[in-house]
């Protein structure tokens, strides 16, 4: 007998970016809803025990499939599973997906400043994807974007190519991808520094004042830490900052 707490979903895709960054598309058995920035439950049973972690979806609201932006942690619970899966294979995930770290479109704030390291770009694809087939709704809205994504290296920025497309052809997304060891990455003629060091920088570029902002911060939880001080300092105020922490390392 099937349990009810959970449903098969098959690997479709797999994209590795680096040997300890990847890209899973899953489709899951049965349809599921769900709100640009939520994240899904993933489960692998493992000696008997369904091993899970909590992954934010970068597939939109409007996609059939689960697209997960993945960091393998050696000594983690679930990520080495994940890598060793083949297409074809299956998983759990749990048919409920859950998360308050969506976009904020209920205020009157209309400028969404996101915040991210890594993996953590993974809601902000989502909310662009939606954002992008959804765009002359919101647009007649006002809504425009501004991402910052910060890796180590350029290949950690997995979504370069497609974030950049969007952005040229689309006036309400400002994509900032910043590498904070460019002594490393001699090829790279983007943004250098780590997120904190240009978070600054391009909030002073926002041509509205801080209350007009909604601030999203994803990833790291000193990253985050860090860049909460600076837009405090900015003017921003607490419940204008909205936080998706994610799990230490030792744990995925």
């Amino acid at each position: 007998m099937a349990d009810p707490e959970f449903i098969n979903a098959t690997l479709k895709e797999r994209r590795d970016s680096a040997k300890d960054l990847g890209v899973f598309v899953f489709e899951p058995e049965q349809e599921l809803s769900w709100v640009s920035g939520q994240y899904c439950t993933l489960g692998i049973m493992e000696e008997e025990k369904r091993i899970e972690r909590p992954y934010s979806l970068a597939s939109a609201s409007f996609e059939k499939r689960l697209e997960l932006f993945v960091e393998l942690v050696l000594d983690g619970g679930l990520s080495p599973l994940l890598w060793k899966l083949k297409i074809g294979d299956t998983v759990t995930v749990r048919p409920k997906i859950r998360g308050k770290f969506t976009l904020d479109i209920e205020s009157d704030r209309k400028t969404h400043f996101m915040v991210s390291t890594v993996t953590g770009a993974a809601p902000y694809v989502s909310m662009i994807r939606h954002h992008q087939e959804h765009h002359d709704e919101l647009k007649s809205a006002g809504h425009r974007f501004f991402m910052i994504h910060g890796g180590s290296h350029s290949h950690e920025l997995t979504y370069v190519d497609e974030l950049n497309k969007i952005q040229a052809d689309a006036d309400w997304l400002t994509y900032i991808p910043t590498v904070s060891r460019p002594q490393e990455d001699p090829d790279w003629k983007g943004e250098t520094g780590r997120v904190e060091d240009v978070i600054r920088k391009y909030f002073d570029q926002l041509d509205c004042p801080a209350s007009d902002v909604t601030a999203y911060l994803c990833g790291h939880p000193g990253m985050i830490e860090t860049a909460r001080r600076i837009l405090a300092r900015a003017g921003m105020q607490k419940e204008q900052i909205l936080e998706e922490q994610y799990l230490p390392a030792a744990t995925s």
